[in-house]
C-alpha cells in the first residue's frame, strides 16, 4: 500500500512524497506518529511506538544484515540557511518522572562502527572522553567493579588478542 508514493514490492506499506514548510520557525516532519494519550494499566509497560518483526532466514546464502529498523543518512540540500547540526537519530532527552530516567536504554550488546565521543562532538579516537572539572569534585572517568571474582580489571590487547597490559583490582 502506498501513501504519497507508489506501492512497493519490498514493503507492506510505503510512505513517500515531498513535504515543504512555508512557515518560518515551524517544525517540519515527514511523518508524525502521535497516538494521542496513552493510559497504561497498573504494572504495565507502555510504548508510543513499537517496531516488532519476525524474519525467516533464506534456506541458503548469507544475510548481510537483519535489523528491526534501519535509518538511512538524511539527504540535505544546501540552501542559504545556516545549518548547525544534523543527525540520523535525535533523542531529545529523558523523561523525568521515573526512578531511573534514560534518553537511551539498551538491553544486550551494542555495536558502534565509528568513533564515540563523550563530552566532545568530534572524537579523534575509538573512544574519547573529554571534560573539565575545575572544582575537582568529580572524576572524568570512573570504572566501578564489584571485584568478584578477584583480579577483575582492564585488559589491553593487540589486534590479535595478545594481552599487552592489564590493570587489576586485586582482592
Amino acid at each position: 500500500i502506498g501513501f504519497g508514493s507508489a506501492a512497493n514490492n519490498s514493503a507492506k506499506y510505503s510512505f513517500g512524497g515531498t513535504f515543504s514548510s512555508y512557515w518560518t520557525g515551524a517544525t517540519s516532519r515527514g511523518m508524525l506518529i502521535n497516538v494521542g494519550s496513552i493510559n497504561p494499566a497498573a504494572n504495565a509497560e507502555a510504548y508510543g511506538l513499537q517496531v516488532q518483526n519476525t524474519f525467516t532466514e533464506a534456506a541458503s546464502g548469507t544475510h548481510a544484515l537483519i535489523a528491526n529498523a534501519r535509518f538511512e543518512a538524511p539527504g540535505v540540500t544546501a540552501g542559504n540557511a545556516a545549518l548547525t547540526n544534523t543527525a540520523n537519530v535525535y533523542i531529545a532527552g529523558a523523561a523525568t518522572a521515573g526512578t531511573n530516567n534514560y534518553s537511551l536504554y539498551n538491553v544486550g550488546n551494542s555495536y558502534l562502527g565509528g568513533n564515540v565521543g563523550i563530552g566532545t562532538a568530534s572524537p579523534g579516537a575509538k573512544l574519547e572522553v573529554s571534560g573539565k572539572d575545575d572544582a575537582g569534585i568529580s572524576d572524568l572517568l570512573r570504572l566501578q567493579f564489584d571485584n568478584s571474582p578477584a583480579d577483575t580489571g582492564i585488559t589491553f590487547t593487540d589486534i590479535n588478542s595478545t594481552v599487552k597490559n592489564r590493570i587489576t583490582m586485586d582482592s
